[in-house]
């Protein structure tokens, strides 16, 4: 149920009441209080996300531990359920890159993938060797600890913590990458939740729409996040810019990938909405495109936002099995989910970007927007 008894308000009364029909988009941006879209986001929505990670990431933790010191299958189908838990967790955060997430790189921490089996296994030789340098970004996080946990038969993972010469390397290298994930859950979640250098206070009271604004970032990573959940999480292992690459596709060993796209999917659509965990929907950025009346041929264009997150949620929803059967299987399937996420990238890059006035400083040259 949406629940919106507050609206938007614009900075000066006067503007507001005595606007000429022919102002520009760009002159009635100006004029939107923002701090309440951001004021919404930080209070009921990046807390909210930061504090579900870190309690997911802590049992984690604890599962892991117990594991190690008690390597058998309960205990592993325990630990397996909370790494799924604390992946699907990490997608409702991945668009928060600036303050803490920014600064400590967590995107690349947290979730580089595909990741370096040879490395992995190389880690596993050495003796407590340092996981926090950021050249074993592309060995550890989620995707390291995908394999280590589910590549090859449940009998060979256990052999792996229990029989295997490197054994130990095993178990440590299983409890350094989930501390890491833990410790930095944690920092992540306390740093907006204590207002670590008064970074939430300053978040929330920016009204300025400048390239550098608490607004800007918001909605530059809500967008970079969008398309980057399109072309890594789906368009290029399926070989839509170029040829077909399982070996790049996300959790490929667990075969977790469709679910955390869709769950990806959502958590946008709620950050979009201003919406919350519980369905409380407060302030977003669909209420500053219904305060511009902002179209697209004739359409509204939060309505068409808001269906065609619906109608990729219906396209998610027909594949079955993981992204790799997808693609090699249901080929039809895979073709119209691209595009289907194609349209909707083209909406807020090319369209709702341009109407707050916000300028997309990347270019991920696949020719969408």
């Amino acid at each position: 149920m949406r629940i919106k008894n507050i609206t938007l308000l614009l900075i000066t009364a006067s503007l507001t009441w005595g606007c000429d029909s022919s102002k520009t988009t760009t002159e009635e941006t100006n004029n939107i209080d923002v701090s309440q879209i951001l004021s919404n986001v930080s209070e009921n929505i990046i807390i909210e996300r930061y504090k579900n990670l870190n309690e997911t990431a802590g049992e984690l933790k604890t599962s892991a531990v117990t594991f190690t010191s008690n390597v058998s299958q309960s205990n592993l189908d325990d630990l397996q359920n909370k790494f799924k838990l604390t992946y699907l967790a990490w997608q409702e955060c991945s668009a928060f890159k600036f303050g803490y997430a920014e600064t400590n790189a967590l995107r690349g921490v947290f979730n580089t993938f595909p990741t370096d089996t040879p490395e992995i296994k190389t880690l596993l030789t050495l003796i407590n060797p340092d996981y926090t340098k950021s050249r074993y970004h592309n060995s550890t996080g989620f995707p390291g600890l995908d394999y280590i946990l589910f590549s090859h038969s449940d009998q060979d993972i256990l052999n792996r913590f229990s029989v295997n010469s490197t054994k130990e390397g095993a178990k440590n290298y299983l409890l350094g990458v989930v501390d890491i994930i833990s410790s930095k859950s944690s920092e992540v979640y306390l740093f907006w939740k204590n207002n670590t250098e008064g970074f939430k206070d300053d978040f929330v009271k920016d009204r300025s729409k400048d390239v550098s604004s608490a607004f800007s970032n918001l909605v530059h990573e809500f967008v970079y996040d969008t398309e980057h959940m399109k072309n890594h999480q789906f368009s290029y292992p399926a070989g839509k810019y170029s040829p077909v690459n399982l070996k790049i596709i996300e959790a490929k060993y667990s075969g977790y990938n469709i679910e955390l796209l869709k769950a990806h999917l959502l958590s946008l659509k709620k950050l979009y909405l201003g919406e919350n965990s519980t369905g409380d929907n407060g302030i977003g950025l669909d209420d500053y495109l219904i305060e511009l009346k902002s179209e697209k041929d004739g359409k509204l264009l939060n309505t068409l936002i808001i269906d065609q997150f619906d109608l990729i949620e219906i396209e998610i929803d027909k594949i079955s099995g993981d992204l790799v059967n997808a693609i090699v299987n249901q080929p039809v399937l895979v073709e119209k989910l691209h595009q289907e996420l194609v349209i909707l990238v083209g909406l807020f890059k090319g369209v709702m970007m341009g109407e707050f006035d916000v300028q997309a400083n990347w270019n991920s040259g696949d020719g969408d927007g």
